[in-house]
């Protein structure tokens, strides 16, 4: 018979032995899978079917039940539990009756099956216990990956650009749908943006700008021609001009051939013409081309001809659209007579032929009123209007991209520069995209310092 110390003793080497393999597979980080736990728990289950099985035998389960499932289990686990069964019958039989004998046997066997089923916990638990520390420092690990970022990101700068998409108009007309799209490539490739070039026209994309914010950018507004509507987003604090889309914000004028110009020796002037024509055209009257007859600019030239005292010098043709104009413009240059006639900026003719302005003086605002109309009574000499043609930015692009900001509040660009984009525009299968690509590929000189001047 085992003695109390005895069992103990088998029962705490035993603990010993489970709790060194436990540690042993927790710092290989090995573990048990589901299959082999689920056999463990069927071999206690067993091991107390076949104990019922056996009373009156001393010490061992009926073979077949469990030693089977057990010869099954790793070499570790059986000696563990033929070294419990040795312990428990290495004294003996005593001497007292079969029955009292039995019954000690009986307490004996359900003892070790209890020790049995907590090693067999254990043995569970330990792998599982280790999987999920490994499981645990594992995800604090990623855990910890993922929370420097996150903080690094916290305390880095704001994007450039911002986190949403930078949405840009691009109007119908060639000049501006130019623009447009240099920007955005431009952008994109200096700042990282994500650009959203997006379909517009001048009065729903202020009325847009205003209302949502969206697009962000317009490069080209012609704002004289929405005053209401840019003078309400104004107010409402919606939109601001960044920067002129353009150098230059005189864009209308009179122009004569070059080689004509560099007849008269000096920059010709308006005020000079009534002087310098007859030298010109000493047998008859220059033919100023003006624009067509329902244009505003048909009755200004007209009244200018007469502030210059120019009205017997010069035979005014009014075309009947604009390609009649510019079809007038071309023959009078073809056959190499001297003209004068009135044009625009930007404009692809102005750099596809080679044309000088003439100096039109010292803008006049009463006289500039007068001039619009058709009976001005007095015609005094002016040169024409200017007009405000802007970057127009919302407010929220000044105060969350500020760099974007004032990248567009660099970004004019010259008009004899625009000029010569729309002639290259005019060229078979060209398109904008390609003219704009081609801008930013060899003008960097220009762009350049939109990008990193300071204001």
């Amino acid at each position: 018979m085992v003695a109390p110390l005895s069992w103990a003793r088998a029962g705490a080497a035993m603990v010993r032995v489970v709790a060194a393999t436990a540690r042993v597979r927790v710092f290989l980080n090995m573990d048990v899978p589901l299959f082999d736990v689920a056999r463990r728990v069927a071999l206690l289950a067993s091991l107390l079917a076949a104990r019922q099985r056996s009373r009156g035998r001393v010490g061992r389960p009926a073979g077949g039940d469990c030693c089977t499932l057990l010869a099954a289990m790793s070499p570790g686990f059986a000696r563990q539990f033929h070294e419990a069964l040795r312990l428990l019958n290495g004294s003996g039989a005593g001497k007292t009756g079969i029955q009292s004998e039995s019954a000690r046997q009986e307490a004996r066997m359900l003892h070790l099956c209890r020790v049995i089923a907590i090693l067999g916990l254990v043995l569970m638990v330990q792998p599982a216990r280790a999987q999920f520390e490994v499981l645990d420092t594992a995800q604090d690990a990623v855990g910890s990956d993922a929370a420097g970022p996150g903080m690094a990101d916290a305390n880095a700068p704001a994007p450039v650009c911002g986190t949403r998409p930078l949405s840009i108009a691009r109007m119908s007309w060639p000049s501006a749908a130019l623009l447009a799209e240099i920007h955005a490539r431009i952008l994109a490739a200096e700042f990282e943006c994500e650009v959203r070039v997006v379909q517009g026209d001048q009065a729903a994309t202020a009325s847009s700008m205003s209302s949502i914010g969206q697009p962000q950018v317009a490069p080209e507004l012609w704002i004289n021609r929405i005053a209401d509507l840019w003078n309400g987003a104004m107010e409402g604090q919606m939109v601001r001009s960044a920067a002129p889309s353009f150098t230059s914000s005189q864009f209308e004028g009179w122009y004569m051939p070059a080689t004509l110009a560099g007849n008269l020796g000096a920059t010709p002037t308006a005020a000079g013409l009534a002087e310098a024509l007859p030298q010109l055209q000493p047998d008859g009257p220059v033919r100023f081309i003006s624009c067509p007859l329902d244009w505003a600019c048909s009755i200004i030239n007209r009244n200018l001809v007469t502030a210059h005292g120019l009205s017997g010098m010069v035979e005014i043709v009014e075309p009947a659209n604009r390609l009649d104009m510019d079809r007038l413009i071309a023959e009078a240059l073809n056959r190499r007579e001297p003209f004068l006639f009135y044009y625009w900026q930007p404009n692809a003719i102005l750099a596809q032929l080679d044309f000088t302005a003439i100096d039109m003086g010292a803008y006049d605002e009463a006289a500039a009123q007068c001039l619009a109309e058709r009976d001005c009574a007095d015609p005094q000499p002016s040169a024409f209007p200017s007009d405000t043609v802007v970057i127009a930015l919302v407010e929220r692009v000044f105060t969350e991209t500020p760099e974007i900001a004032r990248y567009f509040q660099r970004a004019s660009l010259p008009l004899e520069e625009m000029n010569d984009l729309l002639a290259q525009l005019n060229a078979s299968g060209v398109t904008i995209e390609a003219i704009a690509e081609r801008f930013v590929a060899e003008r960097a000189a220009l762009w350049r310092d939109w990008v990193d001047a300071p204001l």
